[in-house]
């Protein structure tokens, strides 16, 4: 990948992170319960609902090479399970991967396009970092911060290697998936030793095809 297509995969990333966030305050019940899914529902326009689907788009996240681009996931990935504003973690990581002065040796990894160190983040819309509110203390990693909904179609994969983790978002659905827009994004997190992504470096976004840009409870 070259320097100007990094700065627009850079760029793509941060724009994720510049809107408001659809809750100051915590969601009214734990997510995945049936309250949380129906208070989730609620946000949704009736004009979402009432949406044609789109289903000319073709998504192949496998149609780049590595290194200096997409790392298509293969048998060796760790499957995510399917969610909605769901999370995995802590998972270990086998080196100290520094972030603002502050060293981590662990991460979630969160179904709604980023990454997380003190705790899960089931936010499903993009807030301002650093964050503040009840997230307060949690410091995030976002590729792509949008509703990702995984309970029908593709799963996060992701795999731990000696110096790297890589996270990959391949061809998933926006929530409530009432399209077939597919996104295909991933982020490397090593501890700058790693010659995938150049030495000295620490963190990579890596984009496939970008089809969509917000889910139906984001309003």
């Amino acid at each position: 990948m070259t320097t100007t297509n990094k700065l627009k995969a850079l760029a793509l990333g941060l724009l994720s992170l510049a809107s408001v966030s659809t809750y100051a305050a915590p969601p009214p019940a734990a997510v995945g319960t049936p309250a949380y899914q129906a208070w989730k529902a609620s946000q949704v326009p009736a004009s979402s609902l009432s949406g044609t689907a789109i289903t000319t788009s073709v998504n192949n996240p496998s149609n780049a090479t590595a290194p200096g681009c997409y790392f298509a996931p293969d048998a060796s990935y760790t499957s995510m399970p399917g969610t909605d504003d769901g999370s995995v973690g802590p998972i270990s990581i086998p080196f100290g991967f520094n972030f603002y002065g502050t060293t981590y040796t662990s991460c979630y990894i969160n179904n709604n396009g980023n990454i997380t160190f003190t705790s899960p983040l089931g936010d499903f819309f993009g807030d301002n970092l650093p964050l503040t509110g009840y997230n307060a203390t949690t410091s995030v990693i976002a590729p792509f911060w949008a509703d990702v909904y995984t309970n029908s179609g593709a799963t996060i994969k992701y795999k731990v290697e000696a110096h790297r983790i890589i996270v990959t978002w391949p061809g998933v659905r926006r929530f409530s998936g009432s399209s077939n827009l597919l996104n295909t994004f991933q982020c490397i997190l090593t501890d700058g030793t790693d010659s995938g992504i150049g030495l000295g470096q620490n963190v990579a976004f890596y984009y496939g095809d970008m089809q969509w840009t917000a889910g139906d409870a984001t309003d």
